[in-house]
């Protein structure tokens, strides 16, 4: 073989390689075909897939919330280190929501992530209160609190932006 067709075969086994590995990791539709993404769409689709996450973990932590102030016959350092990992949680979340940057076209979603999980972090702290002084004033200001953000939880499931 002659330098120019051991050149040839070279990119030509480059060429197949380097095509083999840009179809295996090039994102696909449902469809199998390839899409192809600007830098703002990828950082707009990794967001939506954040402010999924954050939903689920949002959704994770109010369960565990309603089962703090449905048990009476815990004993208050039980419930007390309950509600204070569920405030850990939640003010968990509002960090990384507040301090992950969103796409222009995810602003409004933010501001009612944001929001979201402000009134959640409320809602543990007053059960925090709850727990360490029993009273119905602080369960009902609790309880009202977790209504609140369960109503602002379902109106950021129901956006076009997180149920596509």
């Amino acid at each position: 073989m002659n330098k120019s067709e051991i050149f040839t075969t070279i990119i030509i086994i480059a060429f197949i390689v380097f095509g083999g590995i840009g179809w295996a990791v090039t994102p696909k539709n449902e469809g199998g075909e390839p899409l192809i993404y600007s830098p703002s769409i990828k950082k707009t689709n990794d967001y939506q897939k954040s402010a999924v996450n954050w939903i689920a973990e949002i959704k994770l932590l109010d369960g565990r919330l309603n089962t703090l102030l449905a048990s009476n016959n815990q004993d208050i350092y039980t419930k007390s280190k309950e509600a204070q990992d569920i405030f850990s949680g939640f003010y968990s979340i509002e960090q990384e929501i507040e301090n992950t940057e969103s796409p222009i076209a995810m602003q409004n979603i933010k501001d009612e992530l944001v929001s979201t999980s402000s009134t959640y972090l409320d809602a543990a702290q007053a059960a925090l209160q709850w727990v360490s002084t029993s009273s119905d004033d602080n369960l009902s200001k609790t309880k009202s609190l977790i209504t609140v953000a369960q109503g602002q939880l379902s109106e950021l499931e129901n956006s076009q932006w997180i149920t596509q």
